[in-house]
Order: C-alpha cells, then sequence, then structure tokens
C-alpha cells in the first residue's frame, strides 16, 4: 500500500521534470541561433587556456598579463591572418565575378556566336527570339552570383573574428578563486599564519 507522502512526490518529480524539459527547450531555442559561435568559442577557449595558463606561470602568477598576452597573440596569429585571406577570397570571387561578366557581355556583342550554338540544337532552336534577354540575364546572374559570394564570406569572416574574439575573451576570464588550497606554497603560509595566531 502507497503512503500519503509517495502519492505527492511522484505529481511533484513528474511536474519538475516536465518544467525541466520545458526550460530546457525554450533555453535551445533562444540560444539556436548562437549555438555555433558559442561551440566555436568553447573549443578555441579550451585550446588556448593551457597556453595562458604556462603564460601566467612563466610571468610569475600574474593572470591578468597572460590573459592580456594570449589575447593579442590570438589577435595577431589567428584572427588578423585570417581576416586577411578572408578579404583575398573575397577579392578574387568579385574578380572572378566581374570577369565573367565581361564575358558575357563580349559574347552579346558578337553576333554570331550564341546564335550558332542555338542553331545547332533543334531543343534550344526555341530559344533563339530570346537570345538578348538570355544574355543579359546571364550576365546580371553572374554579377548577383559574385555579390552574393563576397557576401557570404564576408559574413562567414565577421561570425568567426567574433566566435574568435568570444573564445579569447573566455579563456582571458579566470574562475574567482575561493580559497588558497589550491596551491601549495600560498596555503602553508596560510596555514602558518593561522596556527601563529
Amino acid at each position: 500500500m502507497l503512503n500519503k507522502e509517495s502519492m505527492l512526490y511522484t505529481p511533484r518529480v513528474a511536474c519538475l521534470l516536465l518544467l525541466a524539459v520545458i526550460i530546457s527547450i525554450l533555453f535551445y531555442w533562444m540560444i539556436k541561433g548562437f549555438l555555433v559561435a558559442l561551440l566555436v568559442a568553447v573549443v578555441l577557449a579550451a585550446l588556448v587556456h593551457p597556453f595562458c595558463c604556462r603564460l601566467a606561470d612563466w610571468l610569475g602568477g600574474r593572470k591578468t598579463l597572460a590573459s592580456g598576452a594570449t589575447v593579442l597573440l590570438s589577435l595577431v596569429l589567428v584572427i588578423i591572418p585570417l581576416l586577411l585571406f578572408l578579404g583575398i577570397l573575397v577579392g578574387q570571387a568579385v574578380s572572378i565575378s566581374q570577369s565573367a561578366e565581361g564575358w558575357l557581355n563580349s559574347q552579346m556583342q558578337l553576333p554570331g556566336g550564341l546564335q550558332q550554338q542555338l542553331e545547332a540544337d533543334p531543343h534550344l532552336k526555341q530559344l533563339l527570339p530570346y537570345q538578348d534577354e538570355i544574355l543579359t540575364k546571364a550576365g546580371e546572374l553572374a554579377a548577383k552570383t559574385g555579390t552574393l559570394v563576397a557576401k557570404g564570406l564576408a559574413a562567414a569572416g565577421a561570425e568567426r573574428f567574433v566566435s574568435s574574439a568570444a573564445a579569447s575573451r573566455l579563456s582571458s576570464q579566470a574562475p574567482p578563486q575561493t580559497s588558497l588550497a589550491g596551491r601549495p606554497g600560498k596555503a602553508l603560509t596560510t596555514e602558518t599564519s593561522n596556527a601563529a595566531t
């Protein structure tokens, strides 16, 4: 036979589990746009943290200086070269789209190039009256494709920059220390000073 307390306990647990699931779903829905950036930031922070700890030890326990040096080195060695690479990539994408647009414009200027290709295929012969529109739209498509690629690369570069900056910032923030027990030398001096009083 169930007692009164266990009968009340089961609905409470079920309610708490349901509430936890609902809160988890709402939390995921809230951060799903930032999930990739957060994961990249966590990975980069985990990669840079050992270097920051070693640098802090090398600098005599100065965590602020080590954090600043880690952020500066991350900027100089990772983020700035990545932005330069993305700038070159965007420039190449724009150059390719401009050359494709120029080639399509030159094809429009040649009186028989596209027309001969359309006349050679019986299925494409139906497109012959629309030759000028096809060339115009193809030129516009090439220009828009180049612009879209450039904007996409710029957005991806900005997202990586923000996530890298967030990771560097996360790795530079050390958790507050509540006790000195983790450091043997300082714990010993604290214990000896307490023993002396």
